[in-house]
């Protein structure tokens, strides 16, 4: 059930917050109310950083999907989008439909200080449930909830419908909760199986690739049915801008997703590598951004480890600072961020590949890998 409300006045006006989550769901429930573009918004008594946070993320949302924006001056009664500053960081889920009207409204009330709350928000508004809330979620985390605030259970409690929209289940979504979200002291709310996967739940960079193509799945399903001679390869999607070619994962390129991302030649002469039984070793330092790739025999897998590193200071990594190790059989799903200081990490491949991305901003970070094959 959608909330609704009979005046923009209502819609405007200060509401409880335990009211709005009740209808953070799933997809299916917000069926029938997409988003047409281009779709009209506007900011009200907003910062001028958070103005241009939200003009960002407006601008990725519509280079990788195909809803679009057009932003106005002044309120109407028609399917908006009102950006407010006030009070909480919250947002109705989906799009807000008036109870005997054709006019539909939505809000989001902005009190966000990171471009990755006010992704989540904008992500609430366009229909994305909460990752952590999925119901094939008990695979790839445990919610502690003898450790989360008893006000935000709900926000951890299961979906009961199937909210995939055939997209995998990803710690990276900008839509999963970090590892003490609304955690009483010193806890942890939500563990990934995969304790690699730490740092990269509730990471602050925004939306990520399955982000934005379940948003894909879910407003442009109708677009693009068969322009391409194949498929997408890597679990890629098609660009419903053009329908002439795909949109990658981050590590990957091409028509088709099938070829690897090209590397600046300060990253080395070498960024694919062939993993054999005996372990080999590279280094990666300085301020630079590299793609690196390792493969393997088609029935093997890869044994990576770090031996050392040391990327920034910070526990939480930045957007700028970050190891991020793509080791899962799908490659559309965000790799294991790591940062600060790390020796002796073990991950083996799920399948005969590993894709690696290295971003730093300082002359002074600096990682060793060794991998081989198992």
């Amino acid at each position: 059930m959608t909330p609704r409300c009979n005046t923009l006045f209502q819609l405007l006006r200060p509401f409880n917050t335990s009211y709005v989550r009740r209808y953070r769901r799933d997809v299916e429930k917000a069926h029938g109310y997409q988003w047409t573009s281009p779709i009209k918004y506007l900011t009200i008594t907003l910062p001028h950083k958070k103005q241009k946070y939200i003009g960002f993320a407006l601008e990725k949302i519509s280079n990788r999907t195909c809803l679009s924006f057009s932003k106005i001056t002044k309120i109407k009664i028609s399917p908006n989008l009102y950006l407010l500053h006030d009070s909480p960081c919250i947002s109705i889920f989906g799009r807000f439909n008036e109870l005997h009207s054709k006019h539909s409204v939505s809000f989001i009330n902005i009190k966000c200080d990171d471009i990755g709350s006010i992704h989540q928000e904008l992500g609430l508004i366009f229909g994305l449930p909460l990752e952590h809330t999925r119901n094939d979620r008990d695979s790839y985390v445990t919610i502690r909830q003898e450790n989360v605030i008893e006000s935000k259970i709900v926000d951890f409690q299961k979906s009961e419908g199937n909210d995939s929209m055939d997209v995998p289940y990803d710690y990276g979504s900008q839509m999963h909760y970090g590892k003490n979200s609304f955690a009483k002291e010193q806890t942890n709310s939500i563990e990934p199986a995969d304790i690699n996967y730490l740092n990269t739940i509730g990471h602050n960079f925004g939306f990520q690739f399955n982000d934005y193509k379940r948003l894909n799945s879910y407003h442009c399903h109708y677009m693009c049915n068969s322009h391409l001679e194949k498929g997408c390869e890597r679990n890629g999607y098609v660009d419903r801008a053009t329908c002439d070619k795909c949109i990658c994962p981050p590590h990957f390129s091409g028509t088709y997703c099938d070829k690897y991302k090209k590397t600046k030649s300060d990253c080395g002469e070498n960024v694919v590598f062939n993993a054999t039984t005996e372990a080999q070793t590279f280094t990666i330092k300085g301020e630079k951004k590299c793609y690196f790739y390792i493969n393997t025999d088609e029935n093997s897998k890869i044994e990576l480890t770090i031996i050392n590193m040391n990327i920034g200071n910070e526990e939480k990594c930045l957007v700028d600072e970050y190891l991020e190790v793509r080791y899962k059989k799908d490659p559309s799903v965000m790799g294991a961020l790591f940062c600060k200081d790390k020796n002796n990490v073990l991950m083996t491949s799920e399948g005969n590949d590993i894709s690696i991305f290295y971003k730093s901003s300082f002359s002074g970070n600096n990682v060793e890998l060794s991998f081989k094959k198992v």
